[in-house]
């Protein structure tokens, strides 16, 4: 039997009989919900609750609904994470913080009716592929997962890694390779069981590699999120005004809920989040594959093509990596309402999680839905539903919004340009760059190149009530925002994520046929996938180790936030710290909006001669001392991103331990703090302070 014969036979995970998933998720929910019960009691039980509010809410929902015909495991967390979410933050706007008494009583109710709903499940034949090509397959997988495992100590230790790990590994490379190599062979054979198989391996080699290689979770912007979530759990409350994010707490609000249910750190949540919610954009993508009725190999390689082409680093711990997923799901809802109401009555529910939780992804997506709805494609009464959920909450937040700026003119290429535009850079930022652009600009380029020859060839009735219309309107409707915001220097990011959905469902389905096609066109399309995915790996990979926060930066910028006394500057030596990382910075950002500005740019900048002398007057003037924080990944850092050259903080460092007027008050794990005290302030608590 040769792989062409194969790849002539309809799509097939095996020839097992489906089970009954009625019954399995009732068994599910019966083990998940009374795990979460017995967890109230006995803590080492009580992680169950993570399971509990990130799957049983979903179960229930689409057991209890009428069918939208649309994939359970689609829909399971997206809806679990919106009723998480509006749960919590109902229960922040009335005043009533009780996670571990609802999370009892809700695991109490689940476990009585999944127990009442109990019915005996058919057990799955699975079978290993038979065949030849599918052995091959499946033991190309297996090479790809065991050199992945190989490979785990050496990226851990490849701190150094001037590209990053895919370049300064290539064990950890060609276990990327594999994997997409196996997912394009399972494509050509059209097995759906080896399809997943190689999607789910993809996703855990890309998005896995992180929290089993680092000590803390990755990204600096994370631990404002952390802090955030301290402060809701600290106090139970919102703190309106304080900045943005008490606007739009659902995200904060949720896994605050789920730590205090769990008993789980939300530093031990973030750590693990960008596997879980990478795994949940894989199958809402499918869902919204599906419910433009795409067949089940083309929704598969629609999958692959929007996990392999996001390099983007939004899936880190934050509200913009939920709100994507709630957005893909919101449109397989929106899709789907035309011919279900609960469809409908569910998209409205994960849209209003969305909009709790950040600000720029409903409007994109409203913005999408109201091209479709001029087209017929979406109701007009569910578009303004969803219009008046998201307006209802910028009315109410209005203030702090515009303070943001909602508006900063029509100039596409001034939005366009990203907040390291400055950045003076290196040969490292240079290739990350070209790598990108890779991937971007052939994401976008083969999207049109499809768009417009489906249209071509379809001719536009056909064309407008198929999936090209829907496609190619999520596809490109995102670069309206260009038009409206620079979103701090991000806008172009936010296009190419938000573009991310369309494209892969315009490429999928042209992706699956050249597969299956003659040699020419399996190695056009094998070619086209490699080359996306090599250069969104090589983008998203490059900053792996320049993104990766320590555990002992993390402890130490949370012990000054939480122990200096009275007022003091907690002022990073150069960018991409772990400011505002505990439940203190709320304190001490009323007090002062800078408190943790970093030191970088006083005077004419580290590369300047007179930095230091330039830098002690800046501080000589402040009205309180300074603690100048210093990392290990900093001065590598800073040069990548060419503010100072290599070396350059490393030295600073050595120098202020000799300097007089520079005190050490912590120096341990490669991270260094110094004091600075201003001859005015000697006599405040701060100057005196000692961990």
């Amino acid at each position: 039997m040769t792989l062409t014969s194969l790849a002539l036979r309809p799509a097939r995970g095996g020839t097992s009989v489906p089970p009954r998933s009625g019954a399995w998720s009732s068994w599910t929910t019966l083990l998940i919900s009374a795990a979460t019960l017995a967890g109230q009691a006995i803590p080492t039980l009580g992680g169950a609750a993570i399971a509990f509010w990130a799957l049983v809410p979903g179960l229930l929902l689409v057991r209890l609904v009428p069918s939208t015909r649309l994939p359970r495991a689609g829909l399971v967390p997206a809806l679990s994470a919106s009723v998480t979410v509006l749960l919590a933050t109902v229960s922040l706007w009335i005043g009533l913080w009780p996670p571990r008494l609802v999370t009892a009583i809700a695991a109490g109710l689940a476990t009585g009716y999944a127990a009442m709903a109990l019915t005996r499940p058919s057990l799955p034949r699975l079978a290993l592929p038979s065949g030849r090509w599918p052995r091959i397959t499946l033991g190309i997988g297996a090479a790809a997962l065991v050199l992945w495992l190989v490979s785990l100590p050496g990226v851990a230790a490849g701190r150094s890694a001037t590209f990053g790990p895919l370049a300064g590994s290539p064990v950890f490379a060609a276990a990327l390779l594999l994997a997409v190599i196996g997912f394009l062979c399972a494509l050509r054979l059209r097995h759906t069981g080896l399809l997943w198989t190689m999607l789910m391996l993809t996703a855990v080699i890309q998005r896995g590699t992180a929290p089993l290689t680092l000590d803390a979770p990755s990204v600096d912007w994370a631990y404002k999120h952390l802090g955030v979530i301290d402060l809701i759990t600290s106090t139970g409350a919102l703190h309106r005004g304080l900045d943005i994010y008490q606007g739009w707490p659902g995200f904060f609000a949720a896994i605050g809920w789920v730590s205090v249910a769990s008993g789980v750190s939300p530093f031990a949540i973030a750590s693990w989040f960008t596997l879980a919610v990478t795994f949940a954009g894989v199958f809402a993508m499918y869902a919204l594959a599906r419910a433009l009725r795409l067949p089940v190999p083309a929704a598969l390689a629609a999958s692959m093509v929007a996990l392999v082409v996001n390099w983007v680093a939004q899936d880190y711990f934050s509200p913009q990596a939920l709100g994507f997923v709630l957005a893909i799901v919101t449109a397989a809802l929106v899709i789907r309402a035309r011919t279900s109401r609960s469809a409908a009555a569910l998209a409205v529910l994960v849209f209003a999680a969305l909009v709790v939780s950040h600000q720029l992804t409903p409007f994109w997506l409203l913005g999408a839905i109201a091209v479709l709805m001029v087209f017929g494609r979406v109701s007009w009464r569910l578009a303004a539903i969803l219009a008046a959920v998201a307006l209802g909450q910028l009315a109410a937040n209005f203030q702090i919004a515009a303070a943001y700026g909602l508006f900063t003119g029509v100039d596409v290429l001034r939005n366009a340009q990203t907040g390291a535009a400055a950045d003076l850079g290196s040969l490292a930022l240079t290739v990350h760059g070209i790598s990108n652009r890779i991937a971007t600009l052939g994401l976008w380029a083969l999207a049109a190149v499809l768009a417009v020859t489906g249209l071509r060839r379809q001719r536009w009735a056909r064309w407008r009530r198929g999936p090209g219309l829907v496609t190619a309107v999520l596809a490109f409707s995102p670069f309206a925002i260009l038009f409206a915001q620079s979103y701090g220097g991000e806008a172009l990011l936010r296009v190419m994520l938000y573009s991310i959905p369309g494209c892969a469902l315009l490429i999928g389905p042209w992706l699956a046929r050249a597969v299956g096609g003659d040699l020419r066109a399996r190695l056009t399309g094998g070619a086209v996938l490699l080359i996306l995915a090599g250069g969104a790996a090589q983008a998203y990979f490059a900053t792996f180790y320049h993104y990766a926060v320590t555990r002992a930066e993390y402890q130490a910028q949370a012990l000054l936030e939480r122990q200096v006394p009275g007022r003091a500057y907690l002022s990073p030596g150069s960018a991409f710290w772990p400011v505002r990382a505990s439940e203190a910075y709320a304190w001490r950002l009323t007090d002062d909006w800078e408190y943790d500005r970093p030191l970088q740019n006083e005077g004419d900048g580290l590369r300047s001669g007179d930095y230091l002398l330039a830098l002690e007057a800046h501080l000589e003037n402040r009205s309180a001392p300074t603690f100048a924080l210093y990392g290990p990944r900093m001065d590598a850092y800073a040069a990548y991103r060419g503010i100072a050259p290599l070396g350059t903080l490393d030295a600073l460092r050595d120098t202020l331990r000799n300097r007089p007027g520079w005190d050490v008050v912590l120096d341990a794990d490669g991270v260094t703090v110094f004091r600075y005290v201003p001859v005015q302030t000697r006599g405040q608590e701060a100057a005196r302070w000692r961990p």
